[in-house]
């Protein structure tokens, strides 16, 4: 697990982990997995079918592999990870002044963008030490690092929560989604019970057979929560839309919901409550030729929790649950 970083200097709607209390931090668990043998009561679901030839152009798109080529440090000959003293002796020029400081926080460093156009960020100043826009998102800069670890690459999706960058982990090589939590504690405050309903998920769906987003890590940075998944393909509104909105085939129909029924088998044993489910939740991923996944529980609470955050309550209109609206 990664450093948690909790910056000194933020403006008034920055929070830190130090500000929760002690209700709130119990909910941040262990990221770690587990590996103890779960007993499962759910019913299994026929095989699913093969998927028709057409998914075979659409998957190569969404490969999730990350190009085998020297990061910015290799080229240098740089032994991977790096100390912060050994970074600030090698490429203090190449640091802003306040990651020369923030580095020091870190024991292991694999990636620093030194090729990006970093900002420069002024300790004791507004907008989270000039890091976030007016509403509290992180201003990413593209080959800049995240945690000296995540190389942005790309934005692919945003929301009310913050915003979600594809990213590679020069750690694993692997490229990830990184959820980039708002600086806004309602959003602060609903990503960690986010977590804590994809860390029960993760220990359920050991074995990748019920179609749920894997959650990696999570971490803070410069006063952002960050949650990193595995990277998934176009969602199943974009699919539409690549056939022109003329609909599929029953099989591929039939394939697609016995794919979610897997997910909401689990969810019910768990008595967890989605809240958000759509088309723009459910990504294809090469699994399976051409399986799905459900993304986003960030609006998820659980059965028993007596209210819903405003969050939760603000998920999609079209797609919003008859008792979310009448709660509302």
């Amino acid at each position: 697990m990664l450093t948690e970083i909790v910056d000194k200097s933020s403006h008034v709607d920055a929070f830190s982990q130090s500000q929760l209390t002690v209700q709130e931090r119990d909910h941040l668990g262990s990221n770690r997995v587990f590996h103890q043998k779960i007993s499962r009561s759910v019913l299994s679901l026929p095989h699913l079918e093969e998927c028709p030839p057409f998914f075979s152009d659409i998957l190569s798109e969404s490969d999730t592999r990350a190009q085998t080529k020297p990061s910015e440090l290799e080229s240098a000959s740089i032994k991977l990870p790096m100390t912060a003293s050994e970074a600030l002796k090698n490429f203090r020029n190449q640091l802003t002044v306040y990651e020369q400081k923030e580095i020091l926080n870190y024991t292991e460093l694999w990636f620093l963008g030194l090729e990006a156009k970093k900002i420069e960020g002024l300790p004791e100043t507004q907008n989270n030490n000039c890091y976030d826009d007016e509403h509290g998102s992180y201003l990413k800069v593209l080959h800049d690092h995240i945690a000296y670890r995540y190389e942005v690459l790309e934005v692919i999706g945003k929301g009310s929560f913050g915003q979600v960058a594809k990213c590679l982990d020069h750690k694993t090589n692997e490229l990830v989604a990184l959820k980039i939590i708002r600086n806004k504690k309602r959003f602060h405050s609903q990503a960690l019970v986010e977590v804590k309903i994809l860390d029960a998920l993760l220990k359920k769906d050991k074995d990748d057979t019920h179609n749920i987003i894997h959650m990696k890590e999570y971490f803070y940075f410069r006063n952002h929560f960050c949650i990193s998944f595995e990277l998934l393909g176009i969602n199943l509104y974009e699919l539409i839309k690549k056939n022109n909105f003329q609909g599929f085939s029953l099989s591929l129909i039939r394939h697609f919901t016995q794919c979610v029924l897997r997910c909401l088998q689990v969810l019910y044993q768990e008595r967890i409550i989605h809240c958000d489910l759509k088309p723009e939740n459910i990504l294809l991923h090469n699994k399976g030729q051409g399986s799905v996944k459900v993304i986003d529980f960030g609006s998820s609470c659980y059965e028993h929790q007596r209210g819903l955050q405003k969050s939760q309550v603000d998920c999609t209109p079209m797609f919003r649950a008859g008792f979310i609206a009448h709660l509302k």
